[in-house]
């Protein structure tokens, strides 16, 4: 890999997903039954667009992690260890 990028996997996450967020939001202005909780049609588009954010995220984030340990070695070990991955801002203790 070359140089790490500012905003890590999330361009290669978008790509995917910012086609599917369009053509929800304009099922949304046509259907608005689609999005509606609690109804039986309802999350047609919410549900598995997470579902392949998710599974993105975790494939991704492999060779991110990979390119960090490279990169910082030990220091990026200990902070990966210390931080949990999704919500870094709540340290383990």
């Amino acid at each position: 890999m070359g140089k790490l990028n500012f905003l890590g996997i999330g361009p290669k996450i978008g790509i995917v997903l910012l086609p599917w967020l369009a053509s929800a939001i304009i099922l949304s202005c046509i259907k608005k039954s689609l999005f509606i909780y609690g109804s039986g049609s309802g999350n047609i588009l919410l549900i598995p667009s997470s579902i392949i954010g998710y599974i993105l995220f975790k494939i991704y984030i492999k060779k991110e992690y990979y390119d960090l340990e490279k990169n910082f070695g030990e220091d990026y070990i200990k902070y990966k260890s210390e931080t949990p991955e999704f919500f870094p801002l709540l340290r383990r203790k």
